[in-house]
């Protein structure tokens, strides 16, 4: 398929004002990987805002800086939902998100604890590739969504260069590789099975196409799905000086062929 990127361009002053609020609700060392998630977030809220919704769910909100961000940003009834009670813990003890952000504990895979048809957004940040049936999550967020409503889905290219080419060697090899560059749970089709963390990717990631057919499956139409992200280790490019890393991580949050990464807006018919 060819990747569909955003028909118009974003306001630059709603996007500059995510990052400010971003940035000061992100709490990590300096350097790429904090600077990638502050980029991929912006870049949700860069679809989100200029229809800003009523009722928002987060799947696997984390920490909840996006959550947070979303409800200080618009004035949405935002509900945080992470699977480990540590994270919703944190989200609860944001002093950002007291009174803003409702907050629970969910699986997906188990039905999230929501009614039907009351939402208007479901973000779904890198979670797909952490499920044993990914068809679940767009099955449950069709049935939370008003017609009409959007999942918004960040998760890893499997169709990338670097994960093709680190497929075509010995697993001892890429073991080595990867545990050198990057995080070796996140790669189980190229080092082995997960070992049933929640954080575990259960698989590589999707292409494009895996992506798009799945929320055809639950009968959504596809309004962006391009791939983005520098194909380069975390690791690695956090070896540049900051100003660097900070800059490759804000450039690679546009669609960018190739890239390690897919941004999807799909919506409820």
């Amino acid at each position: 398929m060819t990747a569909r990127s955003p028909a118009g361009g974003h306001n630059a002053g709603a996007s500059s004002r995510a990052r400010r609020v971003l940035t000061d609700l992100v709490a990590g060392p300096e350097g790429y990987v904090t600077e990638e998630y502050l980029a991929r977030n912006a870049r949700i809220l860069e679809s989100v805002l200029p229809d800003p919704p009523r009722v928002v769910i987060d799947v696997g909100c984390g920490y909840g800086a996006l959550a947070t961000a979303i409800a200080l940003l618009t004035e949405a009834r935002v509900v945080g939902l992470d699977v480990l009670e540590q994270r919703a813990r944190a989200v609860r003890d944001r002093p950002q998100a007291r009174g803003r952000v409702h907050v629970g504990i969910a699986n997906v895979e188990a039905g999230l604890p929501i009614r039907k048809e009351v939402a208007d957004l479901v973000i779904a940040s890198e979670i797909i590739e952490h499920l044993y049936d990914p068809a679940k999550l767009f099955a449950e967020a069709r049935r939370v969504l008003r017609p009409g409503g959007r999942l918004v889905m960040t998760t890893p290219n499997s169709g990338a260069l670097p994960y093709l080419a680190l497929r075509l060697l010995p697993k001892r090899v890429a073991h080595r590789v990867l545990g050198r560059w990057v995080q070796q749970n996140l790669h189980p089709e190229i080092v082995g099975g997960a070992h049933g963390h929640p954080d575990d990717h259960k698989r590589e990631g999707f292409t494009l196409d895996e992506l798009e057919r799945g929320a055809k499956a639950e009968r959504f139409e596809t309004e962006e799905l391009f791939t983005y992200r520098i194909p380069a280790p975390d690791k690695m490019l956090d070896l540049f000086p900051h100003r660097i890393s900070a800059l490759l991580a804000a450039l690679g949050a546009h669609p960018l062929p190739g890239g390690l990464e897919l941004f999807a807006v799909f919506r409820k018919r």
